[in-house]
């Protein structure tokens, strides 16, 4: 018993000693755990304290106290974050979400910007459970960044997993965006962005030596393929062959406003990448199914999907088996393609693309099999097979013509059933008896799904080509189920009734080896296809954003395609038109969807000849984001797959946006600070067009009001600052427009100056046009002083500011599309595109024609250049015998050009220009194409900036009509001089309303000299006389470019010369008579006496005192006529190189001048205007010696003027100052006039006839006034 009572307490004991150590093991106890969320945050973020992750070691319920950690600062302990941690004590709240308004409240104590480690926030945890345990921790998170804007956000477009072949380009994109909080910001200021969203792409592999993820910008130097291609900040476009097969990849995309590292997380999406492994080869063999002892040809067809290749990329080894019974021999065997010959590769051997199957081969059945493989780059080998039927007979085998779609092996559904040929050669090359065959051919089609079965008869058609007898399958009625396996098979049979019972069953759809039977074999069989279906059409759903200047969310849903195709493959185009537009021409109850030519450019129905607006280009977005102006739209989205099939989408209802009635200016700049964070072009364009087209109407009106003591309060909202922010954004967005964008750009362009345009007069002096035409008294009294002529001309004055920067767009745009187009030619502007940059360009111009500073100048010459360069980026999509007419009308001025392609060897003929045959015969035999451009201008002046006073420029009216002649011959300029057959060119010529009795019209061609910067008439002549009925006036030019007008000039008509006496009649002589030597003898007497009495006074003159004689009337200056001067002198050839030589020599011209606005291009002056130069610089240089000698002799002047002073025998000279323009309308009332001189300016002609009496009667007493005022002058001289 003790025994076993001392067995038992040692049992006892442990027992108890076990339950003791399990009652302290369950003791309850808490554990509190805290993260925050993310470790460093932006100033105006979202910051998170999570404390889910406490726990009570028995699972009951926590209490949570939160509270300020010891290391958060005093000051930023604001009342609402107090709050915050105070109300989560109170519900017992799990987690704390700090705001970013609160989070950057607390930050703005400090300042805008809170530098890395300077601001801390600490929180405290106290986590307790029921029994009162409790536990604590503390935990704090950076705050960093800007307290005034949050960080942009960022999302992905399509799937972030993607599986491509190396083959294939990678194209990846995002979509970047203000946060949804950015508002609620402490120090933010709503119309005020941190400007363009950098969106910085970075790459990561996956597989092990990889480090963390770097700028893919620097792996580009390391690998070309790497480097982006899409000129989009917020798309990557890699080159195919970028990634080896069968690895993985991670592209990441950042954004942020400030590039600078920082420890606060940015936005990002993470791209997974996954490569296929090298998929085999494509390889079919092209042979027949029957052949005879003639021998046949097997070839192969093989296509490697990843890169572009041909046969030569390939390695082939033929083999072949008979398909024998037991026993019997393989005549394959005895081929001599598999023996000694079988390296060889021109088809004698079994190493090449073809087999070559001598005559004499045993009949039977025998399977040639080839494979295939590549000789660089390895991947899996293929191998094809094609089983042939040799029979006891001579005759010609079949080959089939392979198709197109047998690599790919799909067809689009739309296109129906494809169609197949085979080919026979007729010729009998084999031998005398190897003739096509007396048998009968019928193509079917055959659905291979599990049994391959009869589907349906095709036709046959039979041709002779040739050598060769052609058997083609035709097109069938019924069309093929989507994703299912087709292929052609040709049957053969001796007997034309056996194929007919065979055909016959076709309507039961019987298997294929049914039909096979009573001699019915296969000829030639075609590779598989299947028929792809195109996406559905979805619905469009429209819905209005938070911002209000009619900008839309349109988003659409497309249906999946069936089969195995995959969503991201689809890609989504957005288009808007008018909803007049759309209409034309169509009635809404016949055609509930309207009517849209999307292909065909030159259909009345095409989407851009009904106005349609290209809202978003091609993308895999199935959303968009558009600006919108006011009006109503017609919605179409198109969807597009991997195979270029396309779904149209309408719209059931029209979009209507109405006007905005709160446009600010902080609403416009809240707008663009919305956009400019997308680095969305596309938008960026689309909202500075609908600011521009909301903004135009709306900052012409004034709200006026009137207070209680009647004063006028007028409010306007100021153009320029709705403008100014728009043109930064857009010069900001310029670097990133390519293509058709720069046609957005230039439209964009033109609606901005548009908006801030305001239309003036300005009087132009047009006196040289004119001369005193006006004034008819001058007729009658040639002393007077001549009237001033002015011409009021309606003109847009725009800012420079914005002039400027709308030219420098252009001009940098244009430069990088023309860089593009010469890498590619696809590069090129369609015609709607063209259209929109040249209503631009001839915008900027017309800004420009009231600047008159040497910026200017040079800003009109380089935009200028921009119309040679439009069509230079136009002219690529031409074909020859096309051309193409851009126009761009204002109120103000009017501007075309006309772009055309023809053959070159013959006499282009176009509206208003011709252009010989030796222009467009050039020396290279290549090119067979001549362009031509023709610009055509109407009040608006290209070269406003040629200086006055210079050839004829001073006579170029406003309203002169101006043509430019640019060839070029396949792409390259033709400059010719010195034409033999002249380039013909019809220009509009504006006739003088009024031309007065005594005057006439001169009608000149007139071409502007690039070298000299003025107009000049050398080099071209008028082809016809020219009337005052004329409308148009044809000018003959020996150049091959140049800018062309139709000048004229009113001047006097000289009458006829009445006052030399008619020559006396001839006399016959008869001698001398009485009564001539009465007069010969009485002459001498009187010649005599005048002697003598000559004589007598002289010595009475000399006799007497010095006597001072009197002041004599001034004789009046005799001017010579023109028609004097004609005949005087030769014609001057060229008068604006005269006048600049005349100007040179005298030296008030400088070489510094002419090179800035009388020299070519290539600043070369010419050899005349060198000469003069060196004539002025002599004669100033003798002046300076003339001058130093004056001043050594200023004493003894001095003296002598003193002297005459002394002797009152000084006289004072009478001086006279011109008065011109507004100062002789100011000191002349009567005589100056501010009016036009043509139709629309002219006086009524009472009031003419009265201006003319009143003077005619005041004619001859302000001509003795006129004597008598310088006989007074003359006596106060004297």
């Amino acid at each position: 018993m003790q025994a076993l009572l001392l067995f038992l307490v040692p049992v006892l004991y442990a027992q108890n000693s076990e339950n003791v150590s399990n009652e302290t093991a369950n003791l309850p106890y808490v554990e509190a755990k805290l993260e925050a969320i993310p470790a460093t945050v932006q100033a105006c973020g979202e910051l998170i304290f999570n404390g889910a992750n406490s726990f009570d070691s028995r699972g009951d319920p926590l209490q949570f106290f939160w509270g300020f950690g010891p290391g958060t600062p005093s000051w930023f302990r604001t009342p609402r974050l107090s709050t915050l941690l105070q109300e989560a004590t109170a519900t017992s709240a799990a987690s704390v979400v700090v705001g970013p308004g609160i989070l950057s409240e607390a930050g703005a104590r400090l300042g805008e910007q809170l530098r890395e480690g300077e601001v801390r926030l600490e929180v405290r945890l106290i986590v307790r459970n029921a029994l009162g345990n409790s536990t604590e921790a503390v935990v704090s998170a950076g705050v960093v960044g800007s307290t005034a804007q949050a960080e942009p956000v960022i999302f992905p477009v399509g799937a972030t997993d993607s599986q491509l072949r190396h083959s294939d380009s990678l194209r990846l994109s995002v979509i970047t965006s203000e946060a949804p909080f950015a508002l609620q910001c402490a120090l933010r200021d709503p119309g005020q962005s941190a400007g363009r969203t950098n969106v910085t792409w970075e790459y990561r592999g996956v597989e092990p030596g990889f480090g963390p993820f770097q700028a893919l910008e620097s792996l580009a130097a390391l690998n070309p393929l790497w480097r982006d291609q899409s000129g989009d900040p917020n798309s990557v476009e890699l080159l195919p062959y970028a990634f080896q097969p069968g690895t993985f990849h991670l592209l990441r995309a950042v954004a942020a406003f400030d590039t600078r590292p920082t420890l606060a997380p940015r936005a990002n999406v993470v791209f997974r990448i996954a490569v296929e492994p090298l998929p085999p080869l494509e390889v079919h063999i092209i042979g027949p199914r029957i052949a005879s002892q003639c021998g046949f040809e097997l070839s192969v067809s093989a296509w490697d999907p990843t890169q572009p290749s041909d046969l030569s990329d390939f390695e082939f080894e033929w083999r072949c088996s008979s398909i024998v019974q037991v026993g019997e021999l393989d005549i394959c065997a005895s081929l001599p393609n598999f023996g000694p010959a079988a390296s060889q590769t021109d088809g004698m051997g079994a190493a090449g693309p073809k087999l070559m199957v001598r005559p004499g081969l045993l009949p039977g059945i025998h399977r040639f099999s080839v494979i295939v493989r590549r000789k660089i780059g390895g991947g899996p080998s293929a191998i094809a097979r094609n089983p042939v039927q040799v029979r006891n007979t001579s005759f010609a085998t079949l080959a089939l013509k392979f198709p197109n779609y047998a690599y790919t092996g799909k067809v689009n559904l739309s296109d129906g059933i494809p169609v197949v040929g085979a080919a026979v050669d007729v010729a009998g090359q084999a031998g005398p008896g190897c003739l096509v065959p007396e048998v009968h051919w019928q193509w079917v089609l055959i659905e291979d799904r599990l049994l391959p079965r009869l589907d349906r008869i095709l036709p046959t058609q039979a041709e002779t080509m040739g050598n060769f007898l052609e058997l083609q399958s035709g097109v069938s009625d019924g069309g093929l189920l989507p994703g299912i396996p087709y292929y052609h098979v040709l049957l053969q049979s001796d007997s034309e009734s056996a194929l007919a019972d065979v055909l016959a069953t076709a309507p039961d759809r019987p298997p294929l080896e049914n039909i096979l039977r009573n001699g019915v074999a296969i000829a030639i069989t075609s590779p598989k296809f299947v028929a792809e279906e195109p996406p559905s059409a979805g619905s469009i759903t429209a819905s209005l954003a938070d911002v209000a200047v009619s900008v839309r969310f349109l988003s659409v849903q497309m249906l999946q395609k069936t089969m195995d195709e995959r969503p991201t493959v689809l890609e989504y185009e957005f288009v808007a038109f008018p909803l007049q537009e759309i209409q034309r021409g169509t009635d809404p109850d016949d055609s509930p969807a309207p009517q849209i030519d999307w292909d065909n450019p030159r259909s009345s129905r095409y989407w851009k000849e009904l106005s349609g607006q290209l809202l978003r280009p091609w993308g895999r977005s199935p959303e968009a984001l558009v600006h919108m102006p006011a009006g109503q739209y017609h919605l179409a989205v198109r969807a597009r797959d991997d195979e270029g099939a396309i779904a149209v989408a309408m719209a059931t209802e029209p979009l209507i946006v109405d006007a905005e009635q709160n446009f600010t200016v902080a609403y416009v700049e809240a707008l663009l600070a919305s956009v400019q964070v997308t680095n969305d072009v596309w938008q960026l364009l689309q909202a500075a067009v609908a600011v521009a087209a909301t903004a135009d109407p709306i900052v012409r009106q004034k709200e006026c009001s009137t207070d209680f003591f009647g004063t006028v309060t007028c409010k306007q909202i100021p153009a320029q600052e709705v403008v100014r922010p728009v043109f930064e954004m857009l010069t900001a967005a310029a670097p990133f427009v390519r293509g058709d964008l720069v046609g957005k750009l230039g439209f964009a362009v033109m609606m901005l100056l548009q908006t801030v345009s305001v239309s003036v007069l300005q009087a132009v002096d047009v006196t040289a046009v004119f001369g005193d035409s006006f004034d008819p008294r001058n007729l009658t009294d040639p002393e007077d002083q001549a009237v001033a002529v002015f011409w009021n001309v309606s003109r847009l004055q725009i800012p420079y500011e914005f002039t400027a920067v709308a030219g420098q767009l252009l001009v940098s745009t244009q430069e990088r599309l023309l860089l593009d187009q010469a890498r590619d030619a696809r590069h090129a502007l369609d015609r709607y595109a063209a259209e929109e940059v040249w209503s631009g360009i001839t915008m900027t111009l017309s800004a420009l024609q009231m600047a008159t500073s040497a910026a200017a100048a040079a800003l009109a010459r380089q935009v200028q250049g921009l119309v040679d360069g439009l069509a230079a980026s136009t002219l690529p999509r031409l074909r020859p015998g096309e051309e193409i007419q851009l126009a761009s009308m204002r109120h103000a001025f009017h501007a075309e050009m006309l772009l055309a392609k023809e053959r070159a060897g013959s006499d282009v003929r176009l509206p208003g220009v011709f252009v010989p045959r030796q222009l467009s015969t050039g020396s290279s035999q290549s090119c067979d194409e001549m362009e031509v451009q023709v610009t055509s201008w109407f009040a608006l002046n290209p070269r406003f900036w040629a200086p006055r006073g210079f050839g004829v420029t001073d006579l170029v009216l406003p309203n002169t009509s101006m043509k430019g002649i640019y060839l070029r011959r396949c792409g390259e300029p033709v400059f010719q001089e010195g034409l033999s057959t002249p380039l013909e060119i019809d220009l509009d010529i504006s006739q003088p309303e009024v031309v007065y009795p005594g005057y006439l019209v001169e009608y000149m061609c007139a071409t502007f000299d690039e070298s000299l910067g003025a107009w000049s008439t050398a080099g071209v002549t008028s082809k016809s006389p020219i009337t005052n009925t004329s409308t148009e006036m044809t000018c003959l030019a020996s150049n091959s470019f140049g800018l062309f007008a139709a000048l004229f000039r009113v001047v006097r008509e000289e009458p006829p010369n009445t006052t030399t006496p008619m020559p006396p009649p001839p006399e016959v002589d008869e001698g001398l008579t009485l009564g001539a030597l009465i007069a010969i003898v009485g002459g001498g007497s009187v010649l005599l006496c005048g002697c003598i009495g000559a004589g007598y006074a002289w010595h009475v003159m000399r006799s007497r005192e010095p006597v001072e004689p009197e002041p004599e009337e001034e004789e009046e200056e005799v001017v010579e006529t023109e028609s004097e001067s004609e005949v005087a002198e030769l014609p001057d050839p060229d008068p604006a190189l005269t006048k600049l030589r005349l100007a040179a020599e005298a030296g008030t011209l400088t070489a510094r001048e002419i090179l800035a606005h009388h020299t070519a291009p290539t600043g070369i002056i010419k050899q005349e205007l060198v000469r003069a130069l060196d004539i002025g610089y002599e004669k100033k240089r003798r002046e300076a010696q003339a001058k130093a000698f004056r001043k050594e002799q200023k004493g003894k002047e001095e003296v002598v003027e003193i002297a005459k002073s002394d002797s009152g025998d000084d006289t004072s000279q009478a001086s006279f100052t011109p008065v011109h323009g507004k100062e002789f309308a100011q000191a002349n009332p009567r005589r100056a006039r501010l009016s036009s001189p043509m139709t629309s300016g002219s006086a009524p002609p009472s009031r003419q006839s009265e201006q003319r009496s009143s003077r005619a009667s005041r004619g001859s007493g302000s001509r003795r006034q006129s004597s008598g005022s310088q006989r007074r002058r003359s006596q106060q001289s004297g």
